[in-house]
Order: structure tokens, then sequence, then C-alpha cells
């Protein structure tokens, strides 16, 4: 493939969230409160169901705090969430992320997305994908409410898995595995030269594996609010990470790949 490719995090990097876990703790909260309207309004045969979710709920925010602790292994916090989201409707669900995406969609940072769009759009870069750990629907939404919505052409995140109209929770394949999925999907598969991919990350832990497949200084920490996070920027320079620290930066390493 000519021309440069790159991928992208989603989460402290296109978009203002730092990681994806608001979309968890707004998915918990609205469906059992969903679950115990519809008992309060009189549906009895809900009562179970809504039992269930409401007490998965809670579970997801304890969940979820253990994980900011580090007390829990990420891969238990997602079976506590898909316990929440195994039977419910689909589109419902997507109606409370496109709500949620809403609140944050247009301020994505077009400082990290501009440079690619003019890549494309003169030929620099002919490859674009998205590997993140958040979820698909909430990254599409994002990028459609935003204003991007063609900006990537592959996006490689959790799945909803479905039965009919029915959710059947999220995929689990990208936790703790970034570097592997890189390889397997954007090289083996899409046909991405790992000589001539950039990556845009912001997360020592997730991202950091990355710098072992595709060469150091194609690894992009974009800083562009002055050292966000020192640790990390410290942490990627340390290992030949390139620093972006304003948009100018971040296109003039584009162009220097």
């Amino acid at each position: 493939m000519a021309g440069i490719c790159v991928v992208s995090d989603f989460h402290g990097v296109v978009c203002p969230c730092k990681d994806a876990e608001g979309i968890y703790k707004d998915l918990g909260n609205n469906l059992a409160l969903d679950n115990a309207l519809e008992v309060l309004d009189g549906n009895i045969v809900e009562a179970p169901r809504a039992l269930k979710v409401t007490l998965a709920g809670l579970a997801t925010l304890g969940a979820l705090s253990l994980y900011r602790r580090n007390g829990m292994a990420l891969r238990s916090l997602y079976k506590v969430l898909n316990f929440i989201l195994v039977g419910e409707d689909v589109d419902h669900i997507e109606d409370i992320v496109e709500a949620y995406v809403g609140g944050y969609a247009g301020r994505l940072d077009g400082r990290v997305l501009d440079p690619v769009k003019r890549g494309r759009k003169d030929g620099l870069v002919k490859g674009t994908g998205i590997l993140s750990d958040g979820y698909q629907g909430e990254i599409e939404a994002a990028l459609r409410m935003g204003g991007y919505p063609t900006l990537f052409q592959h996006i490689e995140a959790r799945r909803m898995r479905t039965a009919g109209p029915l959710s059947g929770g999220l995929t689990n394949h990208i936790a703790g595995r970034k570097a592997e999925v890189l390889q397997s999907v954007f090289f083996d598969q899409w046909g991405f030269d790992p000589e001539r991919t950039v990556y845009v990350g912001d997360d020592p832990k997730a991202d950091g594996p990355i710098l072992g497949v595709i060469p150091p200084e194609h690894f992009i920490y974009p800083s562009m609010d002055g050292g966000k996070d020192s640790e990390a920027a410290e942490f990627f320079a340390g290992r030949g990470a390139t620093i972006a620290r304003s948009e100018a930066d971040y296109e003039l390493a584009l162009r220097s790949v």
C-alpha cells in the first residue's frame, strides 16, 4: 500500500473523554432506570428483570470503581457489564449511546483529525483506522455526529453481539491485546505496512506494546494541551516515540514517515 497508514486510539486522543468507562456507566444507569420504571408503571411481568438490571447497574458502578483503582481485571469488569446488556433491546441501547455521544461529539479533537483528513485529500494518507477497547457503536456515532463520518476506513473495537433485536453483550477481544490486534487485523488482514504505519496513542499500559510492532518514532503521543499526562509523555519519549506538542508537530510527524 503506497503512502502511509494512520491508526489511532479513540478515548483521550480523538474523544475528550479519557477512557471508555463513561458510556458503560451511562448504559448501566439508564437501563436500570428504564426497567424500574416499567414496574412502577404496573408492568409486574418485568419485575424479575427489573431487579436483575437494577442490581447489575449498581454492580457495574462498583466494578468501574474497582477497575479505576486497579483492583479488578478488565475482563471481569466486562462480565459485569455484559450481564446488564444481554437481553436488552439493541435499538434502545443505541438510543442511549447516541444521547451520550451528543454531549461531546462537537468537541472531537480536530488537531488530531484534521491533519489526517488533509493527508487523505492530498494522497499522503492511504489507510486509516481506529483501534480501541471502547464500544464500536459509540465511536461510529461520535465520528458521524462530530463531522468525520468517513475519515476512518476501519474501526476495530468492541462489537455488540446480537440475537435478533436483542443484545448478546459486547465482544472482549482487544483488552490487553492491542499490539496483537494491530498485527493480525490491520497488518495481516487489511494490508497496512508496519514500516509505513503511524499509531497515535496515549496510554502506556494499553498502547505501549505497540512500540514493539512499528518503528518507535512512528508512534505519536499527542501532547497538545501542555503535557496532559507528564508521566505518559515521559514514558513514550523515553522509548523513542514522537511527542507532538501542537497540530503542526503532529502534521510534520505524519509527513516525515
